[in-house]
């Protein structure tokens, strides 16, 4: 998550400076694996809970983790997304490798794979090896020169089925936070 000043329900950026975001596709699956994300069983109930609109909530519906996919796109990939579409000079990236859940990405970002086996998944061989550096690469060339070598959104790893269309209009919060239960 960004911190910084927050205008219209997305955190401010600096008009003339480039940005790099980036979301996992399943955000919330890392906090429903270490038992911090205890959703109801009833999904229309869960979205009431948390105002998420109908249609939106029966968009999720066909997926049997719906409830963990729409509470990691309410609170993360969506706003990201907004973020990038109204900043005009951002490059947004949607990591799906799975586990593609919170923080999945950063390892590969980085290229610190040894270590991370929790994180992506298990040992890192040769296919995790080579997307973190082309995901490395990625990263630095948008350091060095402002462009990480994709236009819009950049799935690394195999592409899902966007789930965007039913959030088109409806509005977030203002302030978005962790629904999450403490570890215990």
């Amino acid at each position: 998550m960004l911190f910084g000043p927050v205008a219209d329900a997305l955190p401010a950026l600096r008009p003339d400076v480039d940005a790099l975001l980036c979301h996992t596709d399943v955000e919330y699956a890392l906090f429903a694996a270490v038992g911090t994300f205890r959703p109801p069983a009833d999904l229309d109930g869960f979205g009431r809970d948390w105002g998420i609109p109908e249609h939106v909530v029966a968009a999720y519906r066909h997926f049997e983790d719906a409830h963990v996919r729409l509470a990691g796109d309410f609170v993360f990939a969506e706003p990201t997304t907004r973020l990038a579409e109204a900043h005009g000079r951002a490059f947004l990236a949607r990591f799906t490798r799975p586990p593609a859940w919170h923080t999945a990405d950063v390892p590969f970002s980085f290229g610190n794979l040894d270590g991370a086996e929790f994180l992506i998944g298990g040992p890192a061989g040769a296919a995790e090896r080579a997307l973190s550096r082309r995901m490395l690469r990625a990263w630095v060339d948008f350091c060095t020169t402002g462009d990480p070598g994709w236009t819009g959104v950049h799935h690394w790893g195999d592409e899902v089925p966007a789930r965007r269309e039913a959030w088109r209009g409806v509005d977030l919060p203002a302030t978005l936070d962790h629904p999450v239960d403490p570890l215990r």
